[in-house]
């Protein structure tokens, strides 16, 4: 089938003898690569358009350089993120037909004749077609290929300058808020952290005084053993009595020894908590500080 240029005011088409002389092909839009697609609708300026894989642009679009050709076949293909950059927007000059009542037989038939020519061509051909007039359109109602030329080529809209203009600085905004959404996820975090920070501080806390509690009691207890073993008057079992009370002192002074050791390592760990802690507020306070800030100048 034809396939028509969907650029403004260009009225190539694939079954145009005239294009088929120029060799001019014809490029689908890359749909499957939205960063590439955005760029040649930005450079086709129509505005409310929707490409499809049957509206295709014209080779006349894009600059000699953005082509390669196959080291076999000469094919010409097009390269690997090539944009369309030569475009005209002065709207076409239309000028009105006059009315003739008495059709030139002759121009009507090499019209008929020309396209019966060129759709025989087609369909001998249509095994070795390249990808530059290949079709994708299940569509095959020549007033529908008619209409679709008239639709791109006839008082189409297009992007005005100030249009680009203000779609950039929409853009713009968007990555703005963009940012603005990722540093408030990162302070998030951070106060999450924080916390959590202020938790492990409090049961590091809780930990130390309970140590310290069992301590005392276990402390309170043994001496009270020990006083009630000299109470005892029982001299025969003095010396063996003795020998047990050294060994109960040994073992208080190790388990206070113990004590101490363990009580000042909870006090290491609760300073550490603190200044992270500490730090992390700070941290907090002056994202939140700018973030406001921020926000006042916008």
């Amino acid at each position: 089938m034809p396939r028509f240029c969907a650029a403004f005011s260009c009225t190539n088409s694939s079954w145009k003898e005239s294009c088929q002389n120029k060799n001019i092909s014809f490029h689908s839009f890359p749909l499957s690569n939205k960063i590439l697609l955005q760029k040649w609708l930005l450079n086709v300026r129509r505005a409310n358009f929707y490409p499809t894989r049957s509206t295709p642009l014209c080779s006349e679009h894009f600059t000699e350089d953005d082509f390669e050709y196959q080291p076999f076949t000469n094919r010409r293909t097009l390269k690997r993120g090539a944009v369309p950059t030569k475009f005209s927007y002065e709207p076409r000059k239309r000028t009105r037909r006059k009315k003739n009542k008495h059709l030139d037989k002759e121009k009507v038939l090499e019209s008929i004749e020309e396209k019966e020519r060129f759709y025989l061509k087609n369909n001998e051909a249509e095994s070795s077609e390249s990808e530059f007039i290949h079709s994708d359109s299940d569509s095959s109602d020549p007033k529908e290929d008619d209409a679709t030329l008239l639709d791109v080529s006839m008082n189409e809209k297009f992007y005005h300058p100030e249009q680009v203009k203000s779609l950039a600085n929409c853009s713009k905004r968007k990555d703005e808020l963009d940012k603005k959404i990722h540093a408030m996820k990162e302070k998030l975090a951070t106060n999450i952290v924080l916390r959590t920070l202020k938790k492990q501080f409090l049961d590091a806390q809780i930990k130390a005084a309970n140590a310290k509690r069992d301590y005392y009691s276990t402390k309170k207890s043994t001496l009270s053993k020990i006083h009630n073993v000299e109470l005892m008057n029982d001299c025969s079992d003095l010396e063996k009595k003795s020998k047990v009370l050294r060994n109960i002192k040994v073992r208080i002074k190790n388990e206070e020894f113990a004590a101490k050791i363990e009580e000042k390592m909870l006090q290491q760990q609760l300073a550490e908590a603190e200044m992270t802690a500490t730090h992390f507020e700070k941290e907090y306070h002056k994202a939140k500080l700018k973030m406001f800030s921020d926000s006042d100048e916008n």
